[in-house]
Protein backbone atom coordinates (compact mmCIF):
# COMPACT_ATOMS: atom_id res chain seq x y z
CA UNK A 1 0.00 0.00 0.00
CA UNK A 2 1.43 3.64 -0.96
CA UNK A 3 2.04 6.15 1.65
CA UNK A 4 0.11 9.35 1.09
CA UNK A 5 2.36 12.60 1.00
CA UNK A 6 1.24 14.72 2.99
CA UNK A 7 0.79 18.34 1.26
CA UNK A 8 -0.10 20.04 4.45
CA UNK A 9 1.10 23.76 5.70
CA UNK A 10 3.20 22.79 8.66
CA UNK A 11 4.81 25.62 11.15
CA UNK A 12 8.08 24.58 10.69
CA UNK A 13 7.47 25.74 6.70
CA UNK A 14 6.74 29.31 7.98
CA UNK A 15 9.93 29.21 10.07
CA UNK A 16 12.02 28.05 6.72
CA UNK A 17 10.47 31.16 4.86
CA UNK A 18 10.79 33.31 7.69
CA UNK A 19 14.35 32.67 7.80
CA UNK A 20 17.00 35.69 6.37
CA UNK A 21 18.46 32.90 4.12
CA UNK A 22 15.28 32.38 2.16
CA UNK A 23 13.87 36.16 2.14
CA UNK A 24 16.85 36.89 0.36
CA UNK A 25 16.72 33.74 -2.05
CA UNK A 26 12.79 34.83 -2.83
CA UNK A 27 13.97 38.47 -3.29
CA UNK A 28 17.13 37.67 -5.80
CA UNK A 29 14.64 35.17 -7.42
CA UNK A 30 12.19 37.86 -8.27
CA UNK A 31 15.09 39.92 -9.67
CA UNK A 32 15.97 37.83 -11.95
CA UNK A 33 13.32 38.98 -14.46
CA UNK A 34 13.89 40.41 -17.75
CA UNK A 35 13.62 44.08 -17.88
CA UNK A 36 10.03 44.89 -19.08
CA UNK A 37 9.35 43.10 -15.81
CA UNK A 38 11.76 44.51 -13.56
CA UNK A 39 10.34 48.67 -15.22
CA UNK A 40 6.86 47.37 -14.27
CA UNK A 41 8.09 46.36 -10.48
CA UNK A 42 9.77 49.22 -10.42
CA UNK A 43 6.50 51.48 -11.55
CA UNK A 44 4.69 49.70 -8.72
CA UNK A 45 7.11 51.26 -6.19
CA UNK A 46 6.64 54.71 -7.75
CA UNK A 47 3.17 54.32 -7.46
CA UNK A 48 2.97 53.02 -3.82
CA UNK A 49 5.60 55.49 -2.86
CA UNK A 50 3.43 58.12 -4.32
CA UNK A 51 0.61 57.17 -2.93
CA UNK A 52 2.31 57.48 0.77
CA UNK A 53 3.58 60.78 0.31
CA UNK A 54 0.44 62.16 -1.49
CA UNK A 55 -2.29 61.19 0.64
CA UNK A 56 -2.89 64.04 2.55
CA UNK A 57 -3.01 66.34 -0.51
CA UNK A 58 -5.95 64.51 -1.71
CA UNK A 59 -4.35 63.92 -5.39
CA UNK A 60 -3.40 61.39 -8.01
CA UNK A 61 -0.21 61.40 -9.99
CA UNK A 62 -1.52 62.11 -13.11
CA UNK A 63 -3.21 65.09 -11.71
CA UNK A 64 -0.10 66.50 -9.73
CA UNK A 65 2.21 65.69 -13.15
CA UNK A 66 -0.76 67.93 -15.07
CA UNK A 67 -0.65 70.74 -12.45
CA UNK A 68 2.80 71.08 -12.29
CA UNK A 69 3.27 71.10 -15.38
CA UNK A 70 0.72 73.86 -15.84
CA UNK A 71 2.50 75.63 -12.91
CA UNK A 72 5.93 75.61 -14.40
CA UNK A 73 4.51 76.32 -18.29
CA UNK A 74 1.42 78.12 -18.16
CA UNK A 75 -0.22 78.76 -21.41
CA UNK A 76 -0.18 75.52 -23.06
CA UNK A 77 -2.64 73.48 -24.51
CA UNK A 78 -3.46 70.32 -23.62
CA UNK A 79 -1.83 67.96 -25.90
CA UNK A 80 1.19 69.75 -24.95
CA UNK A 81 0.67 69.49 -21.26
CA UNK A 82 -0.41 65.74 -21.63
CA UNK A 83 3.07 65.20 -23.49
CA UNK A 84 5.17 67.06 -21.04
CA UNK A 85 3.36 65.61 -18.08
CA UNK A 86 3.46 61.40 -19.10
CA UNK A 87 -0.20 61.65 -19.42
CA UNK A 88 -2.16 59.72 -21.82
CA UNK A 89 -3.87 62.35 -24.14
CA UNK A 90 -6.96 60.20 -24.43
CA UNK A 91 -7.48 60.74 -20.57
CA UNK A 92 -5.78 64.35 -20.08
CA UNK A 93 -9.62 65.73 -20.64
CA UNK A 94 -10.86 64.36 -17.80
CA UNK A 95 -7.72 65.21 -15.66
CA UNK A 96 -8.05 68.60 -16.69
CA UNK A 97 -11.65 68.68 -15.75
CA UNK A 98 -10.86 67.22 -11.94
CA UNK A 99 -7.96 69.82 -11.14
CA UNK A 100 -10.75 72.52 -12.93
CA UNK A 101 -13.24 71.53 -10.68
CA UNK A 102 -10.59 71.18 -7.30
CA UNK A 103 -10.05 74.99 -8.34
CA UNK A 104 -6.19 74.55 -9.23
CA UNK A 105 -6.52 75.48 -13.05
CA UNK A 106 -8.62 77.51 -15.45
CA UNK A 107 -8.98 77.29 -19.30
CA UNK A 108 -8.51 79.93 -21.46
CA UNK A 109 -9.35 80.38 -25.46
CA UNK A 110 -6.51 81.54 -27.27
CA UNK A 111 -6.98 85.06 -28.96
CA UNK A 112 -5.37 84.02 -32.33
CA UNK A 113 -7.26 80.82 -32.53
CA UNK A 114 -10.44 80.14 -30.33
CA UNK A 115 -10.58 76.42 -31.20
CA UNK A 116 -7.32 76.48 -28.55
CA UNK A 117 -7.95 76.47 -24.99
CA UNK A 118 -5.10 77.13 -23.05
CA UNK A 119 -4.07 75.97 -19.64
CA UNK A 120 -3.14 78.38 -16.29
CA UNK A 121 -3.12 77.47 -12.78
CA UNK A 122 -4.79 79.56 -10.38
CA UNK A 123 -3.53 80.99 -7.35
CA UNK A 124 -4.55 78.41 -5.46
CA UNK A 125 -3.04 75.88 -7.88
CA UNK A 126 0.58 77.51 -7.83
CA UNK A 127 0.37 77.28 -3.67
CA UNK A 128 -0.53 73.62 -4.30
CA UNK A 129 2.24 72.50 -5.58
CA UNK A 130 4.56 74.52 -3.62
CA UNK A 131 2.90 72.75 -0.48
CA UNK A 132 3.76 69.06 -2.28
CA UNK A 133 6.91 70.07 -3.53
CA UNK A 134 9.43 68.63 -0.22
CA UNK A 135 6.52 65.61 -0.37
CA UNK A 136 7.31 65.10 -4.17
CA UNK A 137 10.64 65.77 -3.46
CA UNK A 138 11.05 62.94 -1.43
CA UNK A 139 9.41 60.38 -3.68
CA UNK A 140 12.87 60.24 -5.77
CA UNK A 141 14.86 60.60 -2.47
CA UNK A 142 12.90 57.57 -1.17
CA UNK A 143 12.98 55.77 -4.70
CA UNK A 144 16.68 56.16 -5.37
CA UNK A 145 18.05 55.53 -1.70
CA UNK A 146 19.94 52.76 -2.77
CA UNK A 147 22.51 54.45 -4.83
CA UNK A 148 25.36 56.90 -4.75
CA UNK A 149 24.83 60.23 -5.99
CA UNK A 150 27.32 59.15 -9.20
CA UNK A 151 24.77 55.81 -9.42
CA UNK A 152 21.75 58.26 -9.69
CA UNK A 153 23.07 60.56 -12.39
CA UNK A 154 24.19 57.34 -14.29
CA UNK A 155 20.67 55.97 -13.69
CA UNK A 156 18.80 58.84 -14.71
CA UNK A 157 20.54 59.47 -17.71
CA UNK A 158 20.11 55.43 -18.82
CA UNK A 159 16.44 56.37 -18.36
CA UNK A 160 16.92 59.37 -20.63
CA UNK A 161 18.26 57.28 -23.49
CA UNK A 162 15.88 54.91 -23.40
CA UNK A 163 12.74 57.47 -23.63
CA UNK A 164 14.63 59.39 -26.26
CA UNK A 165 13.30 57.92 -29.66
CA UNK A 166 10.18 56.92 -28.57
CA UNK A 167 9.01 60.76 -26.59
CA UNK A 168 10.95 61.95 -29.93
CA UNK A 169 8.19 59.95 -32.13
CA UNK A 170 5.32 60.63 -30.13
CA UNK A 171 6.72 64.64 -29.65
CA UNK A 172 5.91 64.80 -33.78
CA UNK A 173 2.53 63.91 -33.45
CA UNK A 174 2.02 67.05 -31.27
CA UNK A 175 0.64 70.18 -33.32
CA UNK A 176 3.66 72.92 -33.72
CA UNK A 177 1.34 75.03 -34.96
CA UNK A 178 -0.87 75.68 -32.17
CA UNK A 179 2.87 75.92 -29.74
CA UNK A 180 3.55 78.94 -31.96
CA UNK A 181 0.43 80.63 -31.07
CA UNK A 182 0.53 80.49 -27.97
CA UNK A 183 2.33 83.34 -25.95
CA UNK A 184 5.88 83.98 -26.41
CA UNK A 185 7.40 83.63 -22.96
CA UNK A 186 5.87 79.68 -23.51
CA UNK A 187 8.04 79.44 -26.45
CA UNK A 188 11.21 80.73 -25.03
CA UNK A 189 11.28 79.01 -22.27
CA UNK A 190 10.76 75.78 -24.56
CA UNK A 191 13.66 76.46 -26.75
CA UNK A 192 15.60 77.72 -23.77
CA UNK A 193 15.75 74.05 -22.16
CA UNK A 194 16.37 72.09 -25.37
CA UNK A 195 19.02 74.57 -26.42
CA UNK A 196 20.38 73.72 -23.23
CA UNK A 197 19.82 69.69 -23.27
CA UNK A 198 21.56 70.03 -26.23
CA UNK A 199 24.87 71.57 -24.91
CA UNK A 200 24.92 69.40 -22.02
CA UNK A 201 23.99 66.17 -23.51
CA UNK A 202 25.29 66.47 -26.79
CA UNK A 203 23.86 63.40 -29.88
CA UNK A 204 26.73 61.65 -30.74
CA UNK A 205 26.91 59.01 -33.81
Amino acid sequence: MTAKTDFSFKASDQAMLDAPDATDALTDFALEGPAPYLVRRLQQIVTSIFADEMLAFGITAPQYATLSVIVASPNLDQEATAFIAGVERTTVVGVVNRLVKKGLVKRTVSKEDKRVRLLQPTRAGVLFVHRARVNVDRIGKRLLAPLSKSEKEVFCETLRRILREPLAQESRMINVERLRLQPDPVLRKILRFTNNRARKHPRTG
